[in-house]
Order: structure tokens, then C-alpha cells, then sequence
């Protein structure tokens, strides 16, 4: 089979844009793959993969919709990623932006490169049409498949739900590989980032997308290591080094009675000599640990990339670093509509006040999306939107002591905010209120709560 010339990314909102184009490169004689039973709902099919890995080029229409959308995100990842074995991914890739600015645009090469502006013309098309067939021209062969063969871990077959953020996950990427990189990146003397931001704003779920989604980056596997519930130096290094101990023999090495330093040696030695990066997830690091106790979480080896999430800065630390805020008005109304299977534009307009009250804050848009789902009420749905209010701690802080249990069937009214987020996390967790109490997840969410209303800034959400 022949390979296409040009795979075309975009997304459902600027199909009528992606036309033009599209019939622009069949013009000049390109063999175009288009999905064209394309749906906001869809995630990543065979067909893609088997699509997008037989083609020489990716051109994305990287309108300000486009980072929001998994599949999107997949396609534009994978093609860079598979771009890079052959040298500058920024010739086999190729973004058309049709917005005033790039500010949306990641990762920072492409953000960096000159990129086409909105087609207007004719000659406009004609000219994009023209640089695809000059890059697919200069390519000898498709892109090919970048699949890692090693397992997923258990938590990655099912990611939590996620939307946007994908300059965040770029800037990690970029931050674990800034010795690989183009010069457009800053150089660091580590393959290390760390995840900043308050509790309850998804830095866990940052950390799990992009092991998920940067995956073939990393041949040698991910490694989870959850510090969760060690605030203390001696508890958190403990907990380190149990993990540590439990990889040796994984990696079948001999720990015996050894130390923890000789074990943490012996598995970076063994994974030297395996010669394949690997990405390791320290998750939950306490705030405030010494720069010394920090050290000893980097393993000392070239091929293991360090993902920290943590609640607060380590001033004195040289590491680089992700600060994560709430969600964008733009993700915001995607994940309403991911949740509750709705673009009336109606309630997309109430979802963005949410968004701009809340000040973006994932867990309240999140169980609000949920408990809105399958409702209705002599207001509506945007109407039920308009009356939640109250800061973010406010509603947190409702989420966090409820305990009743709430039927699922009754009739909805526009319940108060607080009644709203007690149902999502009781349909989530299940109808016995005591279940909340119970189940880990749970706990852990509620520790989050917890943390926002005792350290966070309520007035950051107005």
C-alpha cells in the first residue's frame, strides 16, 4: 500500500476550514488521509494509528479547539515523537493556525516555527498545499509506529478523565528532554520536572495523562512511586526506598541486606545496562523536603526521566518546573461537554461563567458536570449552571462533610451547589454515604479538599 503524503489533524469545529485544505492538497496531487467520520466524542481507533503510522506528514489546523481534544493531542504527539527519530520533527510536521496568536500552540518548536496563518485565499491554500508537498517530497519514508512493547501500568489502562492542559504536558516533555531537544528549549543538567499546585487541581492526573500519552517516549517502562501520606522527610525517603526495593526484584536482583543507598545503585546499574529510558512518577512528594532529601529521589542515571508532583515550591532545589492552575474557559466547556454529552451553546455560555466564578477548579467542574448529567429542571441546564455560586473552597468544603446518601432517581431541583457535588460523589463512589468513608480514592479526594480549605487562597476563586 502506498503511504499517504499528509495525514490532516483537526478538530470537528473547523471541519468547514479543513475542507478548503483538504481539497487544496488533493489538488496539488497529495494523497490526503482525513478522518471523516470524525466525532468530539471519538478517542483513538486503530484506523488512526494504522493511518497516521503509514504517513510522511502531519498538518495540524491547530485552532484554539485543538489542544483540548484527546485524539487531537494523540495524533500531533505521536507524529512528533515518530518525526524526532529522523531528526528535526519540524519537518514532518507542519501547523496551520488560524488564531490571532500561537500562545495555544505546544510543543514549543512548532509555537517557535512559521507556522501558515489563517487561509483567506486561493493563493493562500495553494501556498500551504505547495510546503506539504515539498516535505513529503523530502521524506523517504512514512512516519512509522513508535509503540513501546512494555506493559502498561494498571492505573494507565483506564486514565482518569482529562481534558486540555496540553501545553502542561508539553512542558514536561520538554522539561525531561531539554538535552535532546532543539536549541529552542533551555538545556538542563537533569531529566527531571516537577508538577506544582495546590490540592484538588490534578496533578496526579497530569502526571497519569502524560505517562499515558508520551508512553512510546519511554521504552523502558513507567514506574509509579506514591509517597501519598509521608510529610516528613525520614517517612517520605522510607517510602522511596521501599519502592526502590520492590523494582530490585522486579528487575530479579539480589537485595538481600543490603542498604537502601546500595539497592538504589544496583537498580540504577541494571537499568544502565538495559540501555532504555525509562519514566519514573514520584507522586504526592511532601512539601518543603530539604534539597539533600530531593537528591536522593533522582536516581542516578541518564536513563531514567523524574516526574514530581507536589503541593508547594523547594526554593534552593535547580529543578524545573510545571505550575498547574484551574482549567481554561475552552477546557472547561470541554469537559461539560465530554461529561454531559452537550455543546448547547446555551449551556457552554453558563459552563464559562462557572469556569470564570470557580476560577477553572477541575473538582468543581467536574462534579458539577456529573450531576448535571441526564437533568433537567424548569430553569435548565443553564440556568442550574447560574446558580452555583460561591468560591471554590465554599464548595469544596460541602463536598468534604457530606455523608447522607442522596437517591439517584429523584426528581432534580436547582439544588444548591454543595448538593450538586455530593451527588457526583456519591454516584461515583455509590449510594451507601458510609462508602465515602471507606474507599481509598475517596479518602484521598477528601484529603485534597481538605488541604485547599486549610492552605489554599479562597480568594483565587471568586
Amino acid at each position: 500500500m502506498r503511504p499517504h503524503d499528509v495525514f490532516l489533524s483537526f478538530t470537528w469545529s473547523d471541519t468547514a476550514e479543513v475542507n478548503a485544505l483538504e481539497n487544496a492538497l488533493r489538488a496539488a496531487g497529495l494523497r490526503v488521509f482525513r478522518d471523516r467520520g470524525i466525532d468530539r466524542f471519538d478517542g483513538v481507533t486503530e484506523r488512526l494509528v494504522s493511518a497516521l503510522a503509514e504517513s510522511k506528514v502531519l498538518l495540524a489546523y491547530y485552532s484554539r479547539h485543538f489542544p483540548t481534544r484527546y485524539a487531537c493531542q494523540w495524533e500531533l504527539t505521536s507524529a512528533f515523537l515518530a518525526a524526532q527519530r529522523f531528526g528535526d520533527p519540524r519537518r514532518r510536521v507542519l501547523v496551520v493556525n488560524p488564531e490571532p496568536d500561537g500562545n495555544h500552540i505546544a510543543p514549543v518548536e512548532l509555537a517557535d516555527a512559521a507556522y501558515f496563518g489563517r487561509p483567506r485565499t486561493e493563493q493562500d491554500l495553494a501556498r500551504i498545499a505547495e510546503r506539504v508537498a515539498e516535505m513529503s517530497r523530502a521524506a523517504d519514508t512514512p512516519l512509522g509506529a513508535v509503540r513501546s512493547t512494555a506493559p502498561l501500568l494498571p492505573r494507565l489502562l483506564r486514565p482518569r478523565r482529562f481534558v486540555g492542559r496540553y501545553r502542561q504536558l508539553w512542558a514536561v516533555h520538554s522539561a525531561l528532554h531539554a538535552r535532546d531537544l532543539p536549541a529552542t528549549t533551555p538545556r538542563t543538567s537533569a531529566a527531571l520536572a516537577v508538577v506544582r499546585g495546590p490540592a484538588g487541581l490534578g496533578k496526579t492526573s497530569l502526571a497519569e495523562q502524560y505517562a499515558f500519552l508520551f508512553r512510546d517516549a519511554f521504552p523502558g517502562g513507567v514506574r509509579w512511586l506514591d509517597l501519598f501520606g509521608k510529610d516528613d522527610p525520614a517517612g517520605a525517603l522510607a517510602r522511596f526506598h521501599a519502592h526502590v526495593r520492590t523494582i530490585a526484584a522486579d528487575l530479579g536482583a539480589d537485595v538481600g541486606d543490603r542498604s537502601p543507598e546500595e539497592v538504589r545503585d544496583l537498580v540504577a546499574r541494571r537499568i544502565e545496562a538495559a540501555r532504555k529510558p525509562q519514566l519514573w512518577v514520584i507522586d504526592d512528594v511532601p512539601p518543603d523536603l530539604p534539597a539533600a532529601v530531593l537528591d536522593e529521589l533522582v536516581m542516578p542515571t541518564s536513563y531514567v526521566r523524574t516526574v514530581l508532583t507536589t503541593r508547594s515550591g523547594h526554593p534552593g532545589w535547580p529543578a524545573p518546573v510545571v505550575d498547574l492552575g484551574g482549567l481554561t474557559e475552552d477546557e472547561g466547556t470541554e469537559l461539560y461537554t465530554e461529561i454531559a454529552g452537550s455543546a448547547d451553546p446555551v449551556e457552554l455560555a453558563a459552563v464559562r461563567r462557572l469556569v470564570q466564578r470557580c476560577g477553572g477548579h477541575p473538582i468543581v467542574l467536574t462534579s458539577v458536570s456529573t450531576a448535571l448529567r441526564d437533568r433537567r429542571s424548569a430553569t435548565g441546564i443553564a440556568g442550574a449552571l447560574d446558580a452555583v455560586t460561591g468560591t471554590a473552597a465554599d464548595v469544596l468544603r460541602q463536598a468534604a462533610t457530606a455523608r447522607a446518601p442522596v437517591r439517584r432517581h429523584r426528581a432534580w431541583r436547582a439544588e444548591p451547589v454543595g448538593e450538586l457535588v455530593r451527588h457526583a460523589l456519591l454516584t461515583h463512589f455509590g449510594g451507601d454515604g458510609q462508602l465515602l468513608l471507606r474507599d481509598t480514592t475517596a479518602n484521598r479526594l477528601i484529603k485534597a479538599v481538605r488541604a485547599i480549605i486549610g492552605h489554599g487562597h479562597p480568594s483565587r476563586y471568586p
